[in-house]
């Protein structure tokens, strides 16, 4: 299948590349898009990871900053 256009002056044609071609690039394009999706993917859950082990540092730093106050309560 070719699509044939004709040029202002109407003396030449220019023909289109062959339909395979637009299969190609629209293949590219769909990989495209898929690879932005599971990037975007990606970052989301290791920013949940992230998260997740930043409140476990807290809560161990809390714990600690706790048991360090009750010693010095018991010495005291």
């Amino acid at each position: 299948m070719e699509l044939v256009f004709t040029t202002k002056s109407g003396k030449g044609t220019v023909k289109s590349m062959p339909i395979w071609i637009y299969f190609v690039i629209a293949g590219i394009i769909v990989s495209g898009i898929m690879a932005i999706k599971a990037a975007r993917q990606e970052r989301e859950v290791e920013d949940q990871w992230i998260e997740q082990e930043g409140q476990k540092y807290i809560s161990r730093m809390n714990e600690e900053k706790r048991k360090k106050h009750l010693s010095k309560q018991d010495t005291a």
